[in-house]
């Protein structure tokens, strides 16, 4: 389809001067996420970004593969937030030495090097991505068992500014004096540093070797490792100084030497993953966020169901269930051996998502179908929205559906077609680690997806509970597939690399919908009317500022010299749906949409649109929460025609950073009110 008439924009030079479209916390979310330091050491405006962002991403292939007006209708529609690629593209695209344009990846494994997988998953995470993998014991079964008791002497120079960080973990032996140790690996101030320091640790664990012994010294010297809030000029972050790093190491050894002489487990690997991924957040560095699953027949799963019921060692990570077709069969026949266990699983599954949101279950079959190697299909990304093989990574893009409401039809498909061409270029991107290179160069996989759904269908007069039965959406919703998946053909073809195995998703976008003011991927907005409670420090300039302003304070009870300021605030979509002149009580709340109709919207959108997968969580209210056995009913309805799912429970709590009000209410309150929109973030905590 080759649609092309998106107006030209005026000349690059004005853009600075147009307006810029932003939500209502839109210009804040760019300058926290996604304004970079220039070299002048200035942050970028958001004309700057659109521009070295595009610039960046048609860089990565030749001229030839770039359409004439490509560049300016790029231009066009990614200013005003009619796109948005995957945040990490708005990160990374165009920045010299760090194209890093995948926001997760799968951790896989390899018995003859069992190392790779924790050493690919640290450097993942210390890259900013999220990371999923399968601990299945299908797999963990076949690594060796370790080899190697480990004795690790940290050492570092006696003037570091940090020491005092660690200094109870220094060597016993020399109290941290480098000069004792010859043997020590000094770590050089790089991630590639650290994460070689990770690998040198496990390989020793692992090692065969009999001159080793069964006890091996591991000395390391952590002196050249700069000081804590020193700037990285590459990643444009502060360091965080050898103390995370040194603490990691430290409880690595003590989980290692805990499995001496046997396999490591599914919660043995998955602790020491945990361990790595609490270093990155204590370094300051991302969220840190990470899958893991589990297959439904293991004799340990309801351990690893239960990992989270209290906090411990696996903060770090959502968990689902790996169901597949033997577990749909035997849940669903009485006389299958299997369907006692099957039907525990399931209700531990309901039971775990009424109490904390977890877990979620991922059907493996259902990904497999359309795979050109289903066999290899290995785990889910960390938000579910990408089914991958090992080694694999994400590949994100997204269309405003909200932006192109009251447009021509057209116009949106072609926004379609260019995110295609974008996100096909991207897997040219920078992937320094061989293996993934290799599966990338084999799948080019791509997730082309959308945000502003919800608002999509208010301002075209559709409720979204009645969405998933209305086949003007349904229609759209194939159009624009086959648009991405034709030029997802055409333009592979003709630049000579494999068509991409896969093209549409829908990942959370809780971190640029904000910035377009519009609602996340496929979700709701999440509450049209409620009040925001913001604290303040007692003496806090704005809080005087917004007393003076009239807006209801009070003191936290939970909180010393802090103060609790009211904000009663009305969701943007509602301000929209009125001046289309659209009936404002046609825009649900989370909570206003049952369980059933989440799922068959889920359902739907799998269906007439999404061939990876969906990031969708089904919020549980206190409006819209059903029974158990209701639940599980509702559930299994759907089984076999979503790739996975998740709820989560609304806790509600004194003070709650936000309460939702009805029309009534919010119509009815005489004071300041506000337009605000709520920045949704995936549950567990999604890379950017």
């Amino acid at each position: 389809m080759r649609v092309v008439d998106i107006d030209l924009p005026i000349a690059l030079e004005e853009l600075k001067t147009e307006r810029i479209p932003w939500g209502p916390i839109g210009e804040t979310v760019f300058k926290r996420t996604y304004s970079q330091n220039k070299e002048d050491g200035t942050k970028e405006i958001w004309p700057e970004t659109t521009i070295r962002a595009i610039e960046g991403n048609l860089a990565l292939v030749d001229k030839k593969f770039i359409e004439p007006d490509e560049r300016e209708k790029l231009i066009r529609l990614l200013f005003p937030f009619g796109i948005l690629p995957g945040g990490r593209h708005l990160n990374a695209s165009g920045m010299k030495g760090r194209q890093f344009l995948f926001n997760c990846h799968a951790s896989g494994w390899d018995n003859a090097e069992p190392w790779a997988h924790f050493t690919f998953l640290f450097d993942a995470l210390m890259q900013g991505g999220g990371v999923g993998a399968n601990y299945s014991n299908r797999y963990l079964e076949k690594l060796p068992p370790i080899q190697r008791q480990i004795d690790i002497h940290i050492v570092c120079k006696e003037d570091h500014p940090d020491l005092h960080e660690f200094h109870a973990l220094l060597c016993p032996v020399t109290k941290g004096d480098r000069k004792a140790h010859s043997d020590a690996f000094l770590v050089p101030d790089s991630r590639e540093g650290w994460v070689e320091a990770v690998e040198r640790l496990m390989m020793m664990a692992w090692a065969d070797s009999d001159e080793l012994g069964p006890e091996q010294r591991f000395v390391i010297d952590v002196s050249d490792i700069r000081r804590r809030g020193s700037p990285l000029k590459t990643s444009g972050g502060i360091a965080c100084g050898p103390g995370p790093l040194v603490k990691m190491l430290s409880n690595l050894v003590k989980q290692l030497n805990s499995c001496f002489g046997r396999q490591l487990t599914s919660l043995d690997a998955m602790t020491i993953d945990h361990i790595q991924a609490d270093c990155v957040v204590a370094g300051g560095k991302r969220r840190s966020s990470r899958m893991s699953v589990k297959n439904w027949l293991d004799a340990d799963i309801f351990e690893f169901i239960n990992c989270k019921r209290t906090d411990g060692a696996h903060w770090t990570t959502n968990i689902s269930v790996e169901i597949d077709k033997k577990f749909r069969e035997a849940y669903d026949n009485f006389g299958s051996p299997d369907h006692d266990h099957a039907k525990a699983v399931m209700r531990a599954i309901v039971l775990g998502m009424r109490t904390n949101g977890e877990p979620g279950f991922w059907d493996i079959d259902l990904s497999r179908v359309g795979e050109r190697e289903p066999e290899l299909m290995y785990c889910p990304n960390p938000c579910g929205e990408i089914c991958l093989h090992m080694w694999e990574n994400c590949n994100l893009g997204h269309i405003n559906m909200e932006f192109f409401a009251s447009k021509p039809p057209t116009q949106m498909m072609e926004a379609y077609r260019l995110m295609t061409r974008w996100l096909i270029r991207a897997t040219n991107g920078d992937i320094p680690n061989k293996r993934q290179r290799a599966v990338v160069n084999k799948n080019r996989r791509i997730s082309v997806g959308f945000l502003g759904l919800h608002g999509y269908l208010a301002l075209q007069g559709v409720r979204y509970s009645e969405a998933w039965k209305d086949e003007r959406v349904k229609k759209t919703l194939r159009q624009a597939a086959n648009v991405v998946d034709r030029e997802a053909e055409y333009y592979s073809v003709a630049m000579g690399q494999p068509i991409p195995v896969k093209n549409t998703g829908l990942a959370p976008t809780g971190s640029v919908a904000p910035m377009a003011g519009t609602s996340t991927s496929g979700q709701t907005i999440e509450f049209p009317y409620c009040k925001r409670r913001v604290r303040y420090a007692n003496g806090d300039a704005e809080l005087i500022s917004k007393i003076k302003e009239g807006h209801i304070h009070y003191p936290d009870d939970d909180a010393q010299n802090t103060t609790i300021v009211e904000y009663w605030c009305e969701n943007p979509l509602i301000s929209k749906v009125k001046v289309n002149g659209g009936d404002p009580d046609i825009v649900e709340g989370q909570g206003e949409v049952s369980v059933e109709n989440y799922l068959q919207t889920q359902a739907m959108l799998q269906e007439q649109y999404v061939n990876n997968a969906i990031s969708f969580t089904i919020p549980l209210s206190e409006k819209n929460t059903p029974t158990e056995d209701e639940m599980e009913k509702s559930i299994v309805a759907v089984l076999g025609r979503v790739k996975g799912c998740t709820m989560f429970p609304d806790r509600s709590r004194k003070n709650a950073p936000f309460e939702a009000l009805t029309r009534e209410q919010f119509e009815k309150y005489e004071g300041r009110k506000e337009i605000m929109q709520v920045e949704q973030e995936c549950k567990g905590g999604c890379p950017t």
